[in-house]
C-alpha cells in the first residue's frame, strides 16, 4: 500500500510541476493566438538554441523567455518599438561574458531586422557590438497564419 501512495504521490507531483511549466505552447495561446500578428511577433530560437516569445503589448513588443539555459522562463527580457513594417529597436537584457559562461546582465540597444522567418539582431553596448540571427518556429508562416484574419469588406 505505501508503495502505490508513493507512486500516486510522485505521479501527482509530476504532473503539477509539468502543468504548470511555461512552454511554447502557453506562450503561444497567451499571447500570439487568434489574431493577425506582426512581423515580429512569434516564437524564435537564438544561435544558442534558447526560445523565446516577443508579442505586441500596446503599441510596443515585449519579448519573454520559453526556455533558457541561464534565464528563468517568463522573464521579460527585450522591449521593443516598431519602426517600419519589418524594423523594430529598444533594448533587450543579454547575459554577457567570456567563452560562452555569462558573468554578468548587460542591458544593449537592439535593432530587430525581420526578413521572413528570420531576423537579424544587432546590438550594441558599452563593451561591444555585434550580430546574430535567429529563425522563427511559428508560425512557420506567418503569412499563411495572417490570411486567416483578413476580412472581406
Amino acid at each position: 500500500m505505501m508503495k502505490k501512495f508513493s507512486l500516486f504521490l510522485v505521479l501527482c507531483l509530476f504532473w503539477s510541476s509539468s502543468s504548470l511549466a511555461f512552454t511554447q505552447e502557453t506562450a503561444i495561446d497567451r499571447y500570439l493566438s487568434d489574431r493577425k500578428l506582426d512581423s515580429i511577433e512569434g516564437v524564435w530560437k537564438t544561435h544558442r538554441k534558447n526560445i523565446f516569445a516577443i508579442y505586441k503589448k500596446g503599441k510596443s513588443y515585449e519579448g519573454i523567455v520559453i526556455s533558457n539555459e541561464f534565464i528563468k522562463s517568463e522573464k521579460i527580457f527585450v522591449y521593443l518599438h516598431k519602426d517600419s513594417e519589418n524594423i523594430f529597436y529598444g533594448e533587450q537584457d543579454m547575459l554577457w561574458g567570456k567563452k560562452g559562461i555569462p558573468s554578468k546582465t548587460i542591458r544593449a540597444k537592439v535593432t530587430y531586422a525581420v526578413k521572413k522567418n528570420k531576423v537579424v539582431v544587432s546590438f550594441v553596448f558599452e563593451e561591444d557590438k555585434g550580430k546574430r540571427t535567429f529563425r522563427r518556429l511559428w508560425p512557420s508562416d506567418i503569412n499563411l497564419h495572417n490570411a486567416k484574419f483578413i476580412t472581406e469588406k
